[in-house]
């Protein structure tokens, strides 16, 4: 609050994140490969603190149904991810962030790193599935490719809802999931 800075002399910065971040993104964007390979939107719902980025190819020409659709904001709507990025984002924020952010980066952090591990031999078979089929084919593949990475994380943010409620709303640690959700490397196929 506003009075908790200024008794502490401390001039406020604004964050690049915000809670009322609907969404982030990052472009990447490079010259030195075919327009729907080099250029790559690092997209995530919600603030970028609590959210994973999820790579979308400029050749993705299709998303799953629920990343494609605006989020209907009047009612609480679970197979909305937005939702489920926005409600991991306020568990984390409004109940011990310490540990709860904690737990939040350790589910999106591997993920992130995972997309950028695989992003070299990705691009490289894009590469090959251009020269061979084409724009088309390239199209496909990327399409394939952004559609497994956003329902894996989708899954996860779901999954990752449920684990905050119950360790930190509700305090029942023991009913809450063994182990945090993990989102898996996506498979690349030619």
């Amino acid at each position: 609050p506003p009075e908790l800075l200024d008794l502490l002399r401390i001039q406020p910065q604004r964050s690049i994140c915000t809670p009322t971040s609907g969404y982030v993104f990052i472009a990447q964007l490079r010259a030195g490969l075919p327009d729907p390979i080099g250029n790559c939107l690092w997209f995530a719902y919600g603030p970028a603190d609590t959210s994973c980025f999820v790579p979308i190819y400029a050749g993705v020409t299709d998303l799953p149904d629920t990343w494609d659709q605006a989020a209907n904001f009047t009612r609480v709507d679970r197979s909305q991810p937005q939702w489920n990025f926005r409600l991991v984002h306020n568990l984390a924020d409004n109940l011990r962030y310490q540990q709860a952010i904690g737990d939040v980066q350790r589910v999106l952090k591997p993920a992130e790193e995972r997309f950028l591990d695989v992003q070299p031999e990705l691009e490289k078979t894009a590469i090959r599935v251009f020269e061979k089929h084409g724009t088309a084919g390239l199209e496909s593949f990327l399409t394939d490719y952004a559609r497994q990475c956003s329902t894996k994380v989708g899954h996860a943010y779901h999954e990752l809802v449920d684990y905050l409620i119950f360790k930190y709303l509700l305090g029942y640690k023991e009913l809450a999931a063994p182990t945090l959700p993990e989102i898996a490397a996506p498979v690349i196929t030619e």
